[in-house]
């Protein structure tokens, strides 16, 4: 699959204002130069058909509902009892609350469910590392062969620390998602990702660390 990031920034995610009309208009969420990664997201979401997306975070649903309109199963994932007002307007995205991923599956299946992901948005609070660090682990237990967005990889030491020990392809896509950090990982190594260094059309290697 051919990732142009470039079509990140011209992605429409006009669809949220009328849920979250402060943060709309806040954060120009849905401007080209947005600081935030909604439009990342939509854009990511709408390269696969029918598959299923994992949001690891679910806080006030905001990136479950920048991937609710693509033709995907988008289940999100929170330890809070959280779901959105807007969530029976989109049957195709799944709420799992007071569920934490990183602890065994109720169906005892040692987390092989999340091979079942196509792409992973893993953003979990209070980005201190420790459960991004346990995220990782289970990753490499499962063979896990997807994509995943991992969300501020900059905003502190530990989650920088976090980022340099992924050995895999990866990519530093800060310039198109969250102003704090966004990496995409390739798992599979089979996409084709291509990144532009601000309006330069440069292709960029994967990231060293």
């Amino acid at each position: 699959m051919k990732i142009e990031l470039k079509n990140a920034k011209r992605a429409d995610v006009s669809h949220m204002e009328r849920h979250y009309p402060l943060q709309y208009k806040q954060y120009g969420i849905n401007d080209p130069d947005t600081t935030e990664h909604y439009k990342l997201l939509s854009y990511l979401a709408s390269l696969f058909n029918n598959a299923i997306i994992f949001d690891v975070g679910t806080a006030k649903g905001m990136s479950a509902l920048a991937m609710a309109r693509s033709n995907n199963t988008i289940i999100s994932y929170d330890i809070k009892n959280y779901v959105p007002e807007w969530a029976s307007e989109y049957p195709n995205v799944i709420f799992k609350t007071r569920t934490n991923i990183n602890d065994n599956h109720p169906d005892g299946n040692n987390y092989q469910y999340i091979n079942s992901a196509s792409f992973i948005l893993l953003d979990i609070d209070p980005h201190l590392g420790k459960q991004e660090d346990k995220f990782l682990k289970i990753i490499k237990k499962i063979q896990y062969k997807g994509l995943i967005l991992y969300d501020d990889i900059d905003l502190n030491d530990q989650m920088r620390k976090m980022w340099t020990t992924i050995m895999e392809p990866k990519y530093d896509i800060t310039e198109f998602g969250h102003a704090s950090g966004s990496g995409l990982v390739d798992y599979s190594e089979k996409h084709e990702i291509i990144t532009y260094d601000d309006s330069m059309t440069r292709f960029l290697n994967p990231s060293d660390g």
